[in-house]
Formats: structure tokens, C-alpha cells, sequence
């Protein structure tokens, strides 16, 4: 699973597969227990062909690959173990039995691995507000814009990293991108026993010639709608902190990461008919947001084998980030932007453009298991579960008052955003 099964493997590898006689944690054609990944560094391009050539003794769950004994510094990828530490031995500090002699081929000084995914994520939901009621009673309200925040959102991902050999340690990119779609809600006035009438008390505005509540009260329909747009860019540093075919595999992430999510919201009206054709009468509030999260991020990973071919992984990574928000507001349509018509904005057009930089927090969890299909194959099955705390969200800017386009202008970063669901994906390793 992403660059950890890859890390473990190589641990492996450099962690005591030389003690298969002693426990079934070796390499091996098509399997091996030690590790998620299928064995990237000696089997990979030498998988089938060296077993065809070589018969070395068997632990149970494949062919063994092993080294000789410690000290034995053949690696032919150029890199030199510690001072009595070769393949099969030892390794790094962490005993996990004798070395076995076994004839080997030459391990490669860099592994790589190029992986693709299909995401499946939820959101929760944001703050409530409602726009429309059954006018006189306002308990009857309707459009929430929650309910047009997408349930499911499909998505994909993609990765690279390369693995240093020598060094125990990878570099990986991740890109990854939600395609929530648009949602819609509507309410027409013959699904009501009143009036249909707008939340927001619309007559502190003059639109089309006449104040602009002729537009959104008594109306015929209202509508909300809402366009999502989320991806995600990192860059990792891991390195294995400790693993050994006889238990778990820990390692550390250090990294950048760039996050964006957007939304736009619109809020509707049609005085005279079910069809929105923009025709002047017709009344948009538009509210668009959007959020770019830049920074650093902590983490690490554990991994345990449960069988030969199947292992567990747990991650977490979490970072403090920089906010560029930035904020839209417009109230107006076909006929031109509304204006405020009394108080201390006098005269205003109703338009907002507005920005904020902000401190945000965004913390990742993932749990999930990994299995090996052949040599150069591996399937990740993985629960994901992203929390983010410091964003403009669209609700948050609505102000009670349509007369108080000054407090509009204070984009509101107070907004979080839970995102969770599955991932599956498919590695190939080189």
C-alpha cells in the first residue's frame, strides 16, 4: 500500500530473510510473508527466470531468495552494508536469525513503483441555512444548503516513488481528485399551502426597476444548487525507521502538500414560471469559495504480515497549512447587480470579491490491508478518513442582513470538512 509495502520489502530483504529455516519470512517466487509488497528488490525482472535456473530450499510459501552469510558485501547494486551485516543477516541492528547461504542475484541499487486508484469519498455535512419558506409560517422552511452538498463523490489517484536501496528511505508524489458533480433542490409554489417566499428580507434591494423582493417572494420556484471541485498534490520523504520479517514495519513521512476545495452556491428565483431562462424578473444570489492549503506535513506508517501474501497497514500524516481563501458574492441577474436602497451602504452595488490568508489544519488517517498478486503486482484495499479545520465555506458568508455587504466582505474561514470512504488501487513494481 503506497510507499510503505515498498519500504518493507526491501526491509526485508536487508532484515533477516536468512532466517527461513528458522520462521517463514523470506522471499520467494510469487509470495512472501515479510511484507505487502511482491519482493521488489531481488524477484523483481529476475522473478521467474532465476528460479528457473536456481533451485534454492523452499520455506512453505515459495522459493526462497536469501543471501550468504553476514559480511557477504555482493550486492551488486553498489551498496555496502554495515560493518558484519550482509543480506541474511541481521540486519540494521534488529536480530531476526542466522543467515542461510543461498545463491542470489544481484540486488538493484533503486526500486520504483507507479500506482493507480479509484476513490470513493463522503463528506458531513456543513452549517445549516435555509432559504426559502411557506410564507406566512416560517417554521416551514426549505432549501437547506447542506442538502446539496454531495453524499458520495467518485475520484481517482495516482503515485510514484522511488525507493533508495542503500539509504532505506523513498520519495513519493500523489495526486489525487473528487468529481462531486452538481446537486440540485427545488421548491415550487404549488407544493405549499402559502406563498413561496425568500428567507432573506430581499425589499432592502432594488432590482429590475422595483425592489427585489418582487422576485423572490411569491414566487413560482427556488432553487439551490451546489458545484464541488476537490484534488490533492503531495510530495513525501519516507524513511523506514525499523522492520524485520519477524514483525512489524515502522517508518516516517515527512512532506509537502497542496489541498484545494471549492464550492459555488446558488441561490434562485422565478416569479412567473418553472423554467429558468435568465430572463430579467429572474433572481441569482451566487456564492463562490475557494480554499488552497499549502505546507508540511508529519507522519508514519505500520505494517504487519498476516500471511504470505496479505499484510495490514496503518497511516496517519497531519500539517499546519497557510489559507489563501478567496470569496465571491453577487446578487443581481439579467437585469443587472442589485443595489442596497437604505442604510449606511446606500447605493451599493451588491458584488463582494474578497480574500484572506488564514491558518488551517488538515490531519489524514488510513487503514487498510495489501495484497500480493504475482511478482510485480500488488491490490491495496484502504479506508481513508481526512479532517479539515479553517475553511471558507459558502453558507458561512451569507450575512442575516442584505444590507450589511461590509460584514460580507470579512470572508468567515471558520468552516471544517470531514471527507471519508474507500480506495482501491493496483501497484506495479520495477
Amino acid at each position: 500500500m503506497r510507499t510503505l509495502a515498498i519500504l518493507s520489502a526491501l526491509t526485508v530483504t536487508l532484515c533477516g530473510p536468512g532466517a527461513a529455516a528458522q520462521q517463514a519470512g523470506a522471499y520467494q517466487q510469487g509470495a512472501y510473508p515479510g511484507a505487502a509488497a511482491p519482493g521488489p528488490d531481488y524477484r523483481v525482472g529476475w522473478c521467474e527466470s532465476y528460479a528457473s535456473e536456481h533451485a534454492p530450499p523452499s520455506n512453505g510459501c515459495g522459493t526462497v531468495w536469501d543471501s550468504g552469510p553476514a559480511g557477504n558485501v555482493e550486492y551488486g547494486g553498489g551498496c555496502a552494508p554495515p560493518e558484519g551485516v550482509g543480506y541474511g543477516a541481521d540486519g540494521y541492528g534488529m536480530a531476526c536469525g542466522p543467515a542461510v547461504p543461498v545463491a542470489q542475484p544481484a540486488a538493484p541499487r533503486a526500486i520504483w513503483g507507479v500506482a493507480g486508484g479509484a476513490l470513493f469519498l463522503a463528506r458531513d455535512r456543513s452549517n445549516q441555512h435555509t432559504f426559502s419558506f411557506d410564507d406566512p409560517n416560517e417554521d416551514r422552511q426549505y432549501l437547506d444548503a447542506r442538502d446539496v452538498e454531495f453524499d458520495l463523490a467518485p475520484g481517482y489517484e495516482l503515485r510514484l516513488a522511488r525507493f533508495d536501496v542503500c539509504a532505506m528511505q523513498a520519495v513519493e508524489l500523489v495526486y489525487w481528485q473528487l468529481f462531486p458533480g452538481v446537486q440540485t433542490q427545488e421548491v415550487r409554489d404549488s407544493e405549499l399551502a402559502g406563498n413561496l417566499s425568500a428567507i432573506l428580507n430581499y425589499n432592502q434591494l432594488d432590482y429590475n426597476g422595483a425592489t427585489a423582493d418582487n422576485s423572490t417572494n411569491n414566487a413560482a420556484i427556488h432553487q439551490i444548487r451546489n458545484d464541488t471541485a476537490a484534488y490533492n498534490v503531495e510530495a513525501n520523504w519516507v524513511r523506514v525507521l525499523q522492520g524485520c520479517n519477524c514483525g512489524p514495519t515502522l517508518s516516517s513521512l515527512f512532506g509537502f502538500r497542496f489541498f484545494r476545495f471549492d464550492e459555488h452556491l446558488r441561490f434562485a428565483s422565478d416569479p412567473s414560471d418553472y423554467y429558468y431562462s435568465y430572463e430579467a424578473d429572474e433572481l441569482y444570489y451566487n456564492i463562490d469559495v475557494e480554499n488552497t492549503l499549502v505546507g508540511f506535513q508529519l507522519g508514519g506508517f505500520a505494517e504487519q504480515c498476516f500471511t504470505c501474501k496479505w499484510s495490514g497497514v496503518l497511516g496517519a500524516k497531519a500539517g499546519v497549512f497557510a489559507n489563501f481563501a478567496e470569496g465571491y458574492s453577487h446578487i443581481g441577474g439579467a437585469a443587472g447587480t442589485a443595489v442596497i436602497n437604505n442604510g449606511p451602504n446606500n447605493g451599493r452595488a451588491w458584488r463582494v470579491d474578497n480574500s484572506k490568508t488564514d491558518v488551517a489544519m488538515l490531519a489524514e488517517l488510513t487503514a487498510g490491508v495489501v495484497g500480493q498478486l504475482n511478482c510485480h503486482w500488488r491490490l491495496g484495499l484502504e479506508y481513508r478518513l481526512i479532517g479539515i479545520a479553517g475553511l471558507a465555506q459558502p453558507a458561512n458568508q451569507v450575512y442575516h442582513d442584505v444590507r450589511g455587504i461590509n460584514d460580507v466582505e470579512l470572508l468567515k474561514t471558520n468552516g471544517s470538512l470531514i471527507l471519508h470512504g474507500g480506495v482501491v488501487s493496483l501497484e506495479r513494481l520495477w
